[in-house]
């Protein structure tokens, strides 16, 4: 079910998001399409770790091994954790050459330097965000993990959108998304009871 929700409400975000990247011009639209396919190059072995956990962390909680469902809960939310700290440090020091991949405009490499280092500034906690739904997916907790995911992928950065303009003086399609992945964490212990 977290899945289904993850995919179907992730296009109607994704067109607020490209609407509000379109009014201010070619050039930001062109960025945050840049930008989210960066993202989601980054959160492919991510995804891929969590999705390879499920089998086993199912099975183990089935037989009332929780020490093996913390050990993997704990070895999938470091391995990825150094993948995203690495890809976060990559683009934290050379932003201009991970835009430059994409494009050789002036004007898109000096607008698109800035918004790639605030689009990526939690994406150190992408491995310590995701866990914990592939978590309550794992152990058969689908509503938590629904919550989860559509909590920090989609209801958070359509509410947060218009936020963010005046806090982080860029385009609010860009600064919504770092602002997300921190207020997620807020979120996280009213899942506690489950």
């Amino acid at each position: 079910m977290a899945s289904i929700v993850r995919s179907g409400t992730q296009f109607a975000v994704m067109g607020v998001i490209n609407n509000a990247a379109a009014s201010f011009g070619v050039i930001p639209l062109a960025i945050m399409g840049v930008l989210v396919r960066a993202g989601r190059f980054i959160q492919m072995p991510v995804l891929g770790l969590g999705q390879g956990i499920l089998p086993v962390m199912g099975y183990n909680y089935g037989a009332r091994k929780k020490t093996r469902v913390a050990e993997l809960v704990f070895k999938a939310a470091l391995a990825g954790s150094v993948w995203t700290f690495i890809c976060w440090l990559a683009v934290m020091l050379f932003p201009v050459q991970v835009m430059s991949v994409f494009s050789g405009n002036k004007e898109f490499l000096s607008q698109g330097a800035q918004a790639v280092r605030v689009y990526s500034l939690a994406y150190f906690a992408l491995g310590l965000r995701m866990v914990p739904g592939f978590f309550f997916q794992g152990i058969g907790k689908g509503f938590p993990a629904m919550i989860l995911t559509a909590t920090q992928k989609h209801r958070f950065p359509v509410d947060t959108c218009p936020d963010t303009a005046s806090l982080l003086r860029v385009g609010r399609a860009v600064g919504s998304f770092p602002y997300c992945r921190c207020l997620i964490f807020t979120f996280r212990p009213a899942l506690d009871e489950y």
